[in-house]
């Protein structure tokens, strides 16, 4: 995960990689890093489902 948000790697993930990276890791009950890469790589919110995912993650590390 260190990799991925270091700010010198800057490699381009589409929506769906940027879901799965969240959701898995909150599945892995991990809210504060999943806050983090949010926060850090700021992935598009276009549809209902990204924007419900970024309120479930600032929900958890309420």
């Amino acid at each position: 995960m260190s990799l991925m948000l270091d700010p010198m790697v800057r490699g381009e993930f589409s929506r769906w990689q940027h879901r799965r990276v969240i959701k898995s890791l909150l599945y892995q009950g991990d809210p504060q890093m999943a806050l983090r890469y949010i926060t850090t790589l700021r992935p598009a919110l276009n549809t209902p489902e990204e924007v419900k995912l970024k309120l479930t993650v600032l929900m958890a590390n309420g």
